[in-house]
């Protein structure tokens, strides 16, 4: 019999160049930053708070995507009743890649470090390097749990727990009315499909890093200038792009479907838009109340009243998006919704503005998206009630 060439922990290396590779790059990045700052006596200290957010965002991505293979790898021996030797060997792979991953991620954080301690005498060296090594470990553990998908394990035995106690529960734990995911086209025909944690894995270190440019989208705030514009065009692009993560409905099993009660393709779409929509409120919501957590308490009150006009954005950017894909579920649609939103939203405001208005947060711009986001729901609702709902099953 023919062995294999690689060994298993090789194989792992060879799948998961790309979670390796980025981490190095931002790290080659960072030490080139740290020469630099060396060499002209700047003294800032943003370089370093950017590039270790930016690594703690590939660091929880990467040990998320490590953990998964850890887990599925570790699946497969255990359905082959291996011996426990080659269970050892699984782990001692999954930790050495996790200790390869941040040791490659460690790098450039602490070069620029070192490089702001040689440049001001009197910093705390030692103070700041606990705090950037704390942060990238931190997201480290983070994506490591979401990977080896521990919260799906808790919501078992939650479920579990509440099993005796009523029809309620057994509603919150799998009735009928529980959702799953509404895949592309694409998606639904692949085997492995990791886009549950796309959601998590950009909402955490997001919120953790950008937490006081909530005060952009306050209520109030005058939009007085062309970069204004042009931010708040890019803010509703990667909305758009991001908050399709969320998209969710009723499952779509034939048995589902054709049991007693069952839903018609008119109420299914009516629910998966209307539970879409309130999936991506509660999941900004929820970026937003972990922004305000971590930031400063005179700040807290800013970020609240931007709560209106950014549920508003979230409606007018999911409504969007389903619209287009009820016209052709595929990627290309998503990408599409994103970019015509963002644009969109250049051109009209950029337009008001150059007729002598000044775009404002307030009753008028959250009316008028809230008119545009109810009728991208009704067309949405259209759109999909018109689609072979057998073509959205996922593939096993």
């Amino acid at each position: 019999m023919k062995t294999a060439s690689f060994s298993l922990s090789e194989t792992w290396q060879l799948r998961l160049a790309p979670a390796l590779l980025l981490p190095s790059v931002v790290s080659l990045f960072g030490a080139l930053l740290a020469w630099a700052m060396a060499a002209a006596d700047w003294r800032s200290t943003w370089p370093l708070t950017f590039i270790t957010g930016l690594q703690a965002t590939l660091l929880l991505s990467g040990a998320a995507f490590v953990a998964g293979q850890h887990d599925a790898m570790q699946d497969c021996w255990q359905r082959r009743v291996a011996p426990s030797s080659a269970l050892r060997r699984v782990r001692r792979a999954f930790l050495a890649l996790l200790a390869h991953l941040a040791a490659r991620a460690v790098v450039g954080p602490l070069l620029m470090v070192a490089a702001l301690a040689w440049l001001q005498p009197g910093w705390d060296l030692l103070l700041r390097a606990a705090a950037v090594l704390l942060v990238l470990a931190s997201m480290l553990l983070v994506g490591a749990l979401l990977g080896t998908r521990l919260q799906g394990r808790v919501s078992a035995w939650m479920a579990a727990g509440r099993r005796p106690l009523s029809v309620r529960a057994w509603l919150l734990k799998g009735g009928p009315r529980r959702w799953r995911r509404v895949w592309t086209e694409q998606e639904a025909y692949l085997t492995k499909r990791s886009g549950g944690l796309l959601i998590w894995l950009t909402l955490i270190p997001q919120t953790l890093i950008q937490a006081p440019r909530w005060r952009f989208h306050a209520w109030g705030k005058t939009l007085t200038s062309g970069w204004d514009i042009v931010w708040i065009g890019l803010w509703m692009l990667m909305l758009c792009l991001y908050i399709n993560a969320a998209t969710i409905g009723p499952p779509l099993h034939w048995r589902v479907r054709l049991a007693p009660g069952g839903l018609s393709a008119s109420a299914w779409a009516r629910r998966m838009v209307a539970g879409s929509m309130l999936s991506a409120m509660a999941c900004v919501s929820a970026a937003l109340a972990l922004s305000m957590a971590v930031s400063d308490p005179d700040l807290r009150a800013v970020q609240l009243t931007a709560w209106a006009p950014v549920m508003a954005d979230t409606l007018l950017a999911v409504t969007c998006a389903l619209w287009l894909r009820g016209q052709r579920n595929d990627n290309a649609r998503v990408l599409w919704a994103g970019v015509g939103l963002g644009l969109g939203t250049w051109l009209l405001l950029g337009g008001a503005r150059a007729f002598g208005f000044t775009p404002q947060r307030g009753v008028a711009l959250l009316a008028a998206e809230l008119a545009l986001a109810l009728g991208f729901a009704v067309a949405a609702q259209r759109g999909w009630a018109r689609q072979d709902l057998n073509r959205l099953v996922p593939r096993a």
